[in-house]
């Protein structure tokens, strides 16, 4: 369930930017210019916390590994994202991954804080004229 809410999160948080955008037109990427030849860095950023037991070194490890497989999944499906919007070919290039832990304090659960980000390498798509 912590897994669900966390995921959910970090999910509106990625996919909220577009709808503010609801009203503009879409522009072809990049603005103005002609699209480079060679292939490009793209780098996406994921934070989110994952609340729950944090009261034994055990119980935070669990709580850890939790937040770190839902932002590999999340870092998994950029490429269909940006497949779908900008690039004809996308490669997953650098991850990085950090936690933390904040303790509870009385009837508060304590949390793992997540931290990540992910380098891609693509191909542009032309520029549509």
């Amino acid at each position: 369930m912590r897994l669900a809410t966390a995921l959910l999160a970090a999910s509106l948080t990625v996919l909220a930017w577009p709808a503010t955008a609801q009203n503009n037109p879409i522009r072809s990427f990049p603005i103005g210019g002609d699209v480079p030849r060679h292939p490009q860095m793209i780098t996406v950023g994921f934070r989110f916390s994952v609340p729950g037991d944090t009261g034994s070194a055990e119980k935070q490890g669990a709580l850890a590994e939790e937040g770190r497989r839902a932002v590999y999944m999340l870092m998994s499906k950029e490429c269909q994202i940006l497949l779908a919007t900008i690039a004809t070919t996308c490669r997953l290039k650098h991850a990085n991954v950090h936690t933390s832990t904040r303790p509870g304090r009385g009837d508060m659960k304590g949390t793992v804080d997540i931290h990540g980000n992910a380098s891609y390498e693509v191909e542009l798509k032309p520029v549509e004229r």
